[in-house]
């Protein structure tokens, strides 16, 4: 066994330990049928042989769709592997990203281990577990740069596919093709670099436009309402309106002036004050390591200060620093999520690292390999106590620390597709009404309405209509154009048994706010109060339009569609 394979055995087994040990302290526990992996019920309109942008909708490209098509091959235990398969996404661009840089690759190979596990572990301090089009973007640009080194036609056109997952991503494969051409900047370089990267989209569109679809693909995205208000999300992400903003441009103009003999060691000065100003107050609060915009000031700042320095021969850390800073912006420009929390810990270790390496004032390296000890062990200790506080719509969670809420229900003991996921009460009897209400209906097409996009894949149940889920937010002022829509897909259905489960509640409210056992049955008016929109919207059309049959199941109102 030669270097190359012993080392990849290695981190092969510490990547297996590693899903272990994230499996049994934070990856089984909790499930929200609304987020999680909601793209899959996309996927499965495929096997059912429908139409993107024909026959359904997303408020995107549907890149992620067709990613993980084959999740239609797993049998069961669907949602357990589908987790696993989103944490081994972070370990792999973790990784990716910090090889991209020689501080990281020149280090001894355990310390590589522990400088990769303490990154992706702070990468997924805020992340669910679950498949999501940001990380399948993160994870294609990711896959596309490591490419470049072997490929470049092949690396580019990966990459390309990334706008597909979602359409902000555009900015971060431009921004990457520009830095790749910016010190021999040869404008056709870029250009075909930048149309090689295309492809992928060119040829989306071009399949949506021949399948009739190109119309709603329009509507859809580039008509969809977008509040400008965005602008002033985006800039608050960025950090631009932070406070601290003002006090580091006060700090490093004071500093320019201070006299140093060497100027070598003046902008180290400058650059290590900078950085600790931003540390402490972004970092102490453990919290802020998921939510602080001082993060992304530090990339800026970071990359900025490293440009104008290095212009003439950037090192690569500042590549790594840059692939960062792009990929943070994609995620928040694309509405994902908040802030740039899925490359947070890349960050911080590579601050590390370069702080390790060019600061030359003496004991210094003793001093940041004590600190990366305590981080990585404060890191370890969060993770197992982190759950307490929050699990996604299951909040306060269970963790090894302590229990709040007893997430003992056995999601498996309902239908092995879920495989052993641990729930709240109220989750696990809510999904057990809709495993036996779809047991009574002998028939594939049935629609879960309002909110419940994942349970499509798990059933394997072919969706009459033409949203996943009727999201607020995503319909918006549009709400006669997609009801119209969920209508004309209603008719494709003409002479099959087609159904539709109409929720008594929100499964949102349903989850975190109500106590199952009041509303396990259902009531005389399917719709409480907070529902009358949809329900004058959807349902009273819906009965209008088509003969319906009505009959209930447990909270459910069942309508059967005879078309």
């Amino acid at each position: 066994m030669n270097v190359r394979q012993k080392t990849s055995g290695i981190y092969l087994l510490v990547t297996v330990l590693s899903v272990i040990f994230l499996w049994n302290f934070e990856v089984k526990f909790g499930f929200f049928p609304t987020d999680e992996s909601r793209t899959l019920g996309l996927t499965q309109r495929l096997f059912f042989k429908q139409t993107p942008h024909v026959d359904f909708s997303y408020q995107s490209f549907m890149g992620s769709m067709y990613l993980h098509i084959y999740a239609l091959l797993i049998p069961k235990y669907k949602l357990a592997i589908l987790r696993i398969i989103s944490i081994l996404m972070v370990h792999f661009y973790t990784y990716s990203v910090l090889n991209l840089t020689n501080l990281y690759r020149s280090k001894n190979l355990y310390f590589k281990i522990l400088l990769w596990l303490t990154a992706t572990y702070l990468n997924i301090h805020w992340y669910d577990f679950f498949i999501w089009p940001t990380i399948d973007a993160i994870f294609i640009i990711s896959l596309g740069i490591l490419l470049l080194k072997k490929n470049k036609i092949a690396g580019l056109i990966v990459m390309g596919f990334a706008p597909l997952f979602k359409t902000p991503f555009v900015l971060s494969v431009a921004a990457y093709i520009l830095y790749r051409n910016i010190q021999s900047f040869k404008i056709y370089n870029f250009i075909k670099e930048a149309l090689i990267s295309s492809i992928p989209s060119f040829i989306y569109v071009s399949i949506t436009y021949l399948s009739g679809g190109f119309n709603n693909l329009y509507q859809e995205t580039l008509l969809s309402p977008i509040n400008w208000d965005y602008w002033n999300i985006w800039f608050h992400r960025l950090g631009f309106y932070e406070k601290q903003l003002i006090p580091i441009i006060l700090i490093f103009v004071g500093l320019v002036f201070i006299p140093f003999k060497n100027l070598k060691i003046k902008f180290n000065f400058i650059y290590f004050i900078c950085i600790l100003y931003l540390f402490f107050i972004g970092f102490l609060n453990y919290e802020g390591w998921g939510y602080s915009p001082s993060l992304n000031l530090i990339n800026l700042f970071l990359i900025f200060f490293m440009f104008i320095k290095y212009y003439k021969n950037l090192p690569d850390i500042f590549h790594a620093l840059f692939v960062c800073y792009i990929l943070e912006v994609g995620a928040m420009m694309s509405m994902s999520w908040v802030y740039g929390l899925w490359l947070n810990g890349t960050l911080i270790v590579l601050i590390f690292l370069f702080l390790y390496e060019k600061i030359q004032i003496k004991n210094f390296k003793y001093f940041f390999g004590v600190l990366f000890v305590l981080i990585s062990l404060t890191n370890v200790v969060e993770l197992l106590n982190f759950r307490g506080d929050y699990i996604w719509k299951s909040n306060p969670a269970r963790s090894v620390m302590r229990s709040s809420v007893d997430l003992s229900y056995n999601l498996n003991e309902i239908n092995e597709v879920y495989g052993p996921i641990f729930v709240d009460k109220n989750t696990f009897q809510y999904l057990k009404d809709v495993d036996e209400c779809l047991d009574k209906i002998d028939s594939k097409n049935v629609s879960i309405f309002p909110d419940n996009p994942i349970l499509y894949y798990l059933y394997e149940l072919n969706n009459p209509s033409y949203l996943d889920w009727y999201e607020v937010g995503y319909v918006g002022n549009r709400r006669d154009y997609y009801n119209e829509m969920i209508f004309k897909n209603l008719s494709k259905f003409e002479g099959e048994d087609t159904y539709i489960l109409l929720q008594s509640y929100r499964v949102p409210r349903l989850i975190s706010e109500l106590n199952f056992d009041e509303v396990s049955q259902i009531i005389e008016e399917p719709w409480p109060e907070y529902m009358e929109s949809i329900f004058e919207e959807f349902y009273v059309p819906v009965k209008q339009t088509y003969n319906i049959g009505q009959t209930t199941c447990k909270s459910f109102t069942v309508l059967r569609v005879n078309n």
